[in-house]
C-alpha cells in the first residue's frame, strides 16, 4: 500500500497477431485501469515474468485476474484437450497460475473476471468444460455474434448469495442480462472459496 491508497496489480493479455504491431504486444481494457482509479486505487499492470510474481505480490494490495480469448490448458486440471475449439496462451496461463496461487496463499485479495474466476475454479480444484456446444445443447450462443460490448442473454442469482447481495439494486425479477463470447464453463466447481 503506498501511502494508504491500495495498489492492484492486472493480468494482461498477450497477442502475437500482427493487428497491432509485427511484434508480440499486451493488451487491457481501459476500463480495468479507469475503474480500479475511480475507486482510489493504483493500477500496476503485471506482464508475464515467469519467476517474479512474488516480487509483484510484495508490492500489491490487490489482483485483477482478466480474461480473454483464450482457454486454460485443460492439464492444469488433469485432462487433455478434447475439442478443436480449444485456444491455449501456456506463459499467460503459467504465469496466472502461479501468481494467483501465491496471492491465496499470502491471503490478498482476487478477483477473477470471465476466465479469471474459471482459473480461480480450476487452482481451487475445479473443472472446465472445453467447449460448451459438444456437452450442453442450449439455444444461448455463447459466442455471440453481436458486438461484445452488448447484453444478449439473462442469467439467474440465486438470492442470499454474496454476488446477490452485491448487484441486487441491480437486478431484475432476479435475472441479470450480461455478454458472452466464451465457449467454455465450469464443469466441476471447486468447493474451496
Amino acid at each position: 500500500m503506498i501511502k494508504n491508497i491500495p495498489v492492484i496489480g492486472i493480468t494482461l493479455d498477450h497477442e502475437t497477431s500482427t493487428t497491432y504491431s509485427n511484434y508480440p504486444w499486451y493488451a487491457l481494457r481501459e476500463n480495468y485501469v479507469t475503474s480500479i482509479e475511480s475507486l482510489g486505487g493504483i493500477p500496476l499492470l503485471l506482464p508475464y515474468t515467469i519467476g517474479k510474481e512474488g516480487l509483484y505480490l510484495n508490492i500489491i494490495d490487490g489482483l485483477l485476474i482478466t480474461g480473454g480469448n483464450f482457454d486454460i490448458n485443460p492439464s492444469f486440471y488433469q485432462e487433455e484437450v478434447n475439442s478443436d475449439k480449444v485456444v491455449l496462451k501456456d506463459k499467460r496461463t503459467e504465469f496466472e497460475f502461479n501468481i494467483t496461487k501465491q496471492a491465496i496463499e499470502r491471503k490478498i485479495p482476487i478477483l477473477g473476471v470471465c476466465g479469471g474466476q474459471q482459473l480461480l475454479n480450476v487452482i481451487l480444484g475445479g473443472s472446465l468444460i472445453q467447449h460448451i456446444p459438444d456437452y450442453i445443447d442450449s439455444s444461448i450462443q455463447h459466442e455471440q455474434t453481436e458486438p461484445k460490448h452488448l447484453p444478449t442473454h439473462t442469467i439467474e442469482i440465486e438470492e442470499d448469495t454474496f454476488l446477490f447481495n452485491i448487484l441486487k439494486k441491480k437486478i431484475y425479477e432476479d435475472k441479470l442480462i450480461l455478454n458472452t463470447f466464451i465457449d467454455y464453463a465450469k464443469q466441476r466447481i471447486t468447493k474451496n472459496r
